[in-house]
């Protein structure tokens, strides 16, 4: 059985600092990924690059995941005071 996963599954970040995450599709055919807060999902195909910026304004934790490709394949964004 195949396991994919997010590398890196875990990014540190500061409240109000931009966050610019490039998702890339190394394996597997599709991969619909879910990130909290934001209400599009991306999909992203093999050999597609999708760039999201996102800006924290508060500290805590924000959870993505490729949706059916769980538990494997989800990290946090943990968002930290300056």
């Amino acid at each position: 059985m195949r396991v994919f996963k997010f590398i890196p599954s875990q990014i540190i970040a500061s409240v109000d600092q931009d966050i610019i995450i490039h998702f890339v599709g190394v394996q597997g055919t599709f991969h619909k990924i879910k990130i909290d807060g934001i209400d599009k999902e991306i999909d992203l195909k093999r050999g597609e690059i999708r760039t999201i910026t996102l800006h924290p304004t508060k500290t805590g934790t924000i959870n993505f995941r490729s949706i059916g490709r769980q538990p494997s394949m989800s990290g946090q964004i943990i968002v930290i005071d300056k």
